[in-house]
């Protein structure tokens, strides 16, 4: 039990913290998410790959770091899951609605069941226990699971926001009208413009572009010390 707590308060608590992570001011310098990111045929993990129709725009600065537009940095968390026990594991991982350069957002993980967790921007995140989906990811592979339109996304978002009026770093769930992002399944022409775009920008990548094929799932969700129910 004691266990159960601790990693509950844990999982929270970087989940709180890697969400307030994205949201500096418009001017704060950050990274590639993704332009430095390896894979091997032969590795025992994979890339979940994602592509963001009108994401946030950056610019390079002289110091070569990614300078956001000031559109706000909206963000999914996918993370490890056992469909069996219908819970969630603690490996999550941020997909950024963001990328300077390609609309393309890549992350690496273990080559395990995994689901779409939540989404949303600093302030509250939108969970999605009551109704997800989840995909196996095939290992040496890149993963694709399909398109995001941003702009869609935010307004979906907003419409939430103005209906809640939540209390900062609040978590809302599916029936508090938290609905799924509209993610695109990946076309033949999609696979092939992603394979197109990884060997000319991404030639440290060297897997197998593969189409994810998503299931619905309703997950248990995790009680907080307070009995309210988290994100975790």
């Amino acid at each position: 039990m004691f266990i159960k707590f601790c990693m509950s308060v844990v999982s929270t608590t970087f989940l709180a913290i890697g969400a307030l992570s994205f949201t500096a001011s418009a001017q704060t310098p950050v990274r590639s998410p993704t332009g430095g990111i390896k894979l091997k045929q032969d590795s025992k993990r994979a890339l979940i790959a994602l592509k963001v129709e009108n994401p946030t725009i950056f610019h390079q600065d002289e110091n070569g770091d990614f300078i956001a537009s000031g559109r706000p940095r909206y963000h999914l968390i996918v993370t490890g899951i056992k469909p069996e026990k219908k819970k969630f594991k603690f490996n999550a991982q941020l997909m950024p609605l963001w990328n300077p350069d390609s609309g393309y957002v890549f992350v690496r993980v273990k080559a395990k069941p995994h689901a779409l967790k939540s989404g949303g921007k600093s302030g509250a995140l939108g969970c999605y226990h009551d109704g997800t989906l989840y995909f196996d990811v095939a290992p040496g592979s890149v993963n694709f699971l399909g398109t995001i339109d941003r702009n869609k996304f935010e307004l979906k978002w907003l419409h939430m926001m103005k209906v809640q009026q939540p209390k900062k770093n609040q978590y809302f769930m599916i029936g508090d009208g938290i609905t799924l992002p509209e993610i695109t399944p990946p076309s033949a022409g999609d696979i092939t413009a992603l394979e197109n775009f990884i060997q000319t920008e991404r030639p440290k990548i060297n897997g197998k572009v593969v189409p994810i094929t998503t299931k619905p799932i309703v997950l248990k969700r995790s009680k907080a010390i307070t009995g309210e129910f988290t994100c975790t």
